[in-house]
């Protein structure tokens, strides 16, 4: 029983990667000077998604984490499977670009300046999830009332902090006080996902038609759809309905990982998801410089065939570098399972 539980999660960190791989064809395309009605039309397909998505990464990274252990173990725990393999992808990718002639400066010139890299916060995602769970690793000492309480008044001071700007977001620390509500209602739901999971497929399907609705409004009026990933897009008058779409979104995405729980290709990304989200920017650029001489200008069939093939070689790549990684001892030490 324990080990389908964990297919089931891994499978839906995998549908999580599919969105997430999908959102930066779009945002890889357009930084390659590509703008055509397909890379537009599936700009307004993340709004489906970009709502509740990175969230559900943090609700489920509380489901599966421990905070029962001592402050240190805890703290060098998460130093090594968040913050290790984010220095040294990095280090690598770029190491990538540099030796395909894709990057703007050497490795050298890259490595010298690897230290601002760090003092600006590097990838947000990691650093966000790194401050939210020493957070959390306190805040799950006290009472539970006390517990609910404080997580609430962290978030609205990271709603007060992006609303006013006082300063800049250094580290990150807005997405980790943002991101903190979700990541302890994944803590809240372990041991108990068994005694919901007949209601999330009708609160998936509801969740997602509201997301639609909001979509559309978001279009004809000047309504703002609340999402917290790269952009916070957040404020005191949205931020509410960000726990609606987030519940009927997660909700979606796990009845949508029972059903497909057998896939393989699901569960590696599920299981390589820290790889493929450090790594799919590098990915991605590669695969679109090489297809590009096979871009059809000003052909909207063949530019559809072009950015599907993209996706789906940008998914292959990654499924097949997850696979090797994996494969060898030393390499899957240092990258972990997320």
């Amino acid at each position: 029983m324990q080990q389908q539980r964990i297919g089931y999660i891994d499978t839906a960190k995998g549908i999580l990667i599919l969105f997430l791989l999908f959102g930066h064809v779009r945002v890889i395309g357009k930084m390659e000077g590509l703008d055509d009605p397909v890379l537009r039309l599936m700009g307004s397909g993340i709004g489906l998604y970009r709502p509740f998505f990175m969230q559900t990464f943090f609700l489920i990274t509380g489901f599966c984490s421990t905070f029962r252990i001592g402050f240190w173990p805890f703290l060098l725990k998460n130093l090594k499977t968040l913050l290790l393999p984010a220095v040294l992808l990095d280090l690598l990718c770029y190491g990538i670009m540099a030796a395909t002639g894709n990057a703007e400066q050497s490795f050298g010139a890259h490595l010298a300046g690897f230290a601002d890299w760090l003092s600006m916060g590097g990838p947000w995602f990691i650093f966000a999830l790194l401050w939210a769970k020493i957070l959390l690793w306190g805040i799950s000492r006290l009472p539970r009332t006390y517990q609910i309480i404080l997580v609430a008044i962290l978030y609205l001071i990271g709603l007060a902090l992006n609303h006013f700007n006082w300063f800049d977001n250094y580290l990150w620390h807005r997405h980790a006080l943002l991101a903190l509500p979700f990541l302890y209602a994944g803590f809240l739901f372990k041991g108990k996902l068994e005694k919901v999971q007949k209601y999330l497929l009708p609160a998936g399907l509801i969740g997602i038609a509201l997301i639609v609705i909001q979509n559309l409004l978001a279009y004809f009026t000047d309504f703002t759809l609340p999402a917290n990933d790269l952009f916070i897009d957040l404020d005191f008058s949205n931020f509410l309905l960000q726990f609606v779409n987030v519940a009927g979104g997660s909700a979606f995405v796990l009845s949508l990982a029972q059903i497909l729980s057998k896939s393989r290709t699901l569960s590696l990304l599920g299981q390589g998801s820290l790889l493929a989200y450090l790594m799919n920017a590098t990915i991605q650029i590669l695969v679109f410089r090489m297809l590009m001489p096979l871009y059809p200008a000003g052909h909207i069939a063949g530019c559809a065939c072009f950015h599907l093939a993209a996706y789906v070689l940008c998914v292959a790549v990654t499924c097949v570098l997850i696979w090797l990684i994996y494969k060898h001892r030393g390499l899957s030490w240092i990258v972990g399972k997320f």
